[in-house]
């Protein structure tokens, strides 16, 4: 495994020969798994552009970028430790590329067993560790919970998108199951997946809004910190009746926000 040089010019302006990739995004409190074209990728000012694939990234953000030769990819985790990415080329063709890209760029020989770091979690302060608890102990009734399984049942297509001071994601996702791995809520699509820690979805909010000329809602998902995790957004005349009424039950146990009329607050 290789350190790479984020500095060098090459380094961004090159990663679109990677074509098409397994992209997973980590963040502290979800994560996202998709397929993305990266051959669009181009550079504006100090911002990364993929618009085949939703993605963008603050490039100066990341000093830390390793090259796995044993499964080829890329591994990119920003300065703050605030979001991870893993790039995993799909084409045999492109690891020929690969391999030379990594040892051009290389600044650092690390043994193939180094771990890499994850992320790091929002610390809980202890007035929210008994409703983290409730939250993990009652997942399966989560708000959250009903509307991915509610989209699974329907088939009903769901935008998905992050947005951080490191970068931002948005994509496709038609949830077909569901499952659960310890404090996470796993929703899995057609070749893509959604994780969300569910022990730290403190609060959601729900909007309307206007995507491509359609009304939408949008559900805001927020940690402890008051901080946006992720929003999922469908059109308004296809889950707006549904989601009310999954987020009015006064046993979700959430504080759920909008400045629509027929929503109101809830603990």
């Amino acid at each position: 495994m290789n350190r790479l040089d984020t500095k060098h010019p090459g380094f961004w302006e090159n990663l679109s020969f990677l074509s098409q990739c397994h992209l997973k995004l980590e963040l502290p409190s979800v994560s996202f798994q998709t397929s993305v074209d990266v051959s669009s990728a181009h550079l504006v000012d100090n911002t990364l552009c993929i618009p085949g694939g939703g993605l963008s990234l603050e490039v100066l953000t990341f000093e830390e970028a390793y090259a796995s030769s044993k499964t080829p990819g890329f591994h990119l985790i920003s300065e703050n430790r605030k979001l991870g990415l893993r790039l995993t080329p799909k084409e045999e063709k492109v690891i020929r590329q690969f391999h030379y890209f990594s040892e051009a760029l290389a600044i650092e020989e690390i043994a193939d067993h180094f771990e890499m770091d994850r992320p790091d979690e929002p610390q809980l302060c202890p007035c929210c560790i008994a409703s983290a608890q409730f939250r993990i102990r009652q997942m399966a009734q989560n708000p959250i919970t009903v509307i991915l399984a509610h989209a699974a049942s329907a088939r009903q297509p769901l935008i998905v998108s992050t947005k951080t001071n490191e970068g931002g994601l948005t994509m496709n996702h038609t949830p077909t199951n569901l499952r659960r791995d310890d404090d996470m809520l796993i929703s899995e699509g057609h070749g893509d997946q959604v994780e969300i820690n569910i022990r730290h979805l403190h609060a959601m909010h729900l909007n309307g809004g206007v995507v491509d000329g359609r009304s939408h809602q949008s559900l805001t998902l927020l940690n402890s910190h008051g901080h946006e995790v992720c929003t999922i957004s469908a059109p308004s005349d296809q889950v707006r009746e549904k989601w009310i009424e999954t987020l009015r039950d006064q046993n979700c146990c959430y504080e759920v926000t909008s400045p629509s009329p027929v929503s109101s607050n809830y603990f």
